[in-house]
This record gives structure tokens, C-alpha cells and sequence, in this order.
């Protein structure tokens, strides 16, 4: 495959990636229903917990048909190369978002990424040149956007 056919593949494919810790605070509930407002994407959740943790976190959740839960990951590289986006959903007002390892890890493998407008990623995210910054909680901006 040349490198061509390998980014058309990237940039089409439709495939939505959020690797975070299974705290409530890094959004993962609005992942969930981005997830469900958008059918036609696939949406890949990394969480950095085993799956009993994260069965029992989603355990009277409805998840959609188009969401996937993987526990912890020993290599993201496959992850990241096959996302569209990457997305760090963090909510300013619960956690402040210090750094965001997973956004330079998307950026890297030239992945853009959706962040806060808030905390370190205010920092790594140039909004329209290679990510948007935006607020987690306004899932309509998101999805537009």
C-alpha cells in the first residue's frame, strides 16, 4: 500500500478514538453519546482499566451499536493510525487537563485532534490547523464542527 492510499484510508475512514483513564471527569459519558448522535462514525473507546472496571462502569449503560470498549492497550500505534480523530473530551470544570499525551500521540501519526479550550491542550491544539479546541460539553459544536 503507498503512503497515498494509506492517508485517503486514514481520512476516510469515519473512525473516532478516545484513549483515557475511567474517570467521569475525562468525559467518557459524552463520548458515549456523541457516539449515539452519530450512527454513521465508529467510535473506539481505550480505557485504562480492566474490563471488569469498565463493565462495571457501563453496567446500566445502553451503549450504541457503533461504540467499542477495549481495556488498557500494551501498543496504541494500530489505534492511532487507523482513527480519523482523536478525541480528549476532559471537563474543564471537573479536571483540569494538564498536558494531553494522547493529543501529541494522535498529532504524531498526523491524526487532528478535538480537545478542551481549556489547560494544556489550549497549549498543543493551533484550533483549524491541526485540531480544534472546543467545549466538551457543547457535543452540538463538536459534532458540526
Amino acid at each position: 500500500m503507498q503512503v497515498k492510499d494509506i492517508i485517503k484510508q486514514k481520512y476516510c475512514n469515519k473512525n473516532i478514538v478516545m484513549i483515557s483513564s475511567l474517570k467521569k471527569y475525562k468525559g467518557i459519558d459524552i463520548f458515549v453519546s456523541l457516539a449515539r448522535k452519530c450512527p454513521e462514525y465508529s467510535f473506539l473507546l481505550i480505557l485504562s482499566a480492566s474490563i471488569e472496571e469498565i463493565k462495571k462502569y457501563f453496567l446500566y449503560v445502553n451503549l450504541p451499536d457503533n461504540i467499542q470498549l477495549l481495556p488498557q492497550q500494551t501498543d496504541l500505534l494500530p489505534y492511532y493510525t487507523g482513527a480519523s480523530i482523536v478525541l480528549n473530551l476532559t471537563i474543564p470544570d471537573l479536571c483540569v487537563e494538564a498536558f494531553g499525551m494522547t493529543l501529541i500521540e494522535g498529532f504524531c501519526l498526523g491524526t487532528p485532534c478535538i480537545a478542551p479550550d481549556f489547560g494544556g491542550p489550549k497549549e498543543l491544539v493551533i484550533n483549524g490547523k491541526n485540531g480544534f479546541l472546543m467545549n466538551p460539553y457543547d457535543e452540538k459544536s463538536i459534532i458540526d464542527g
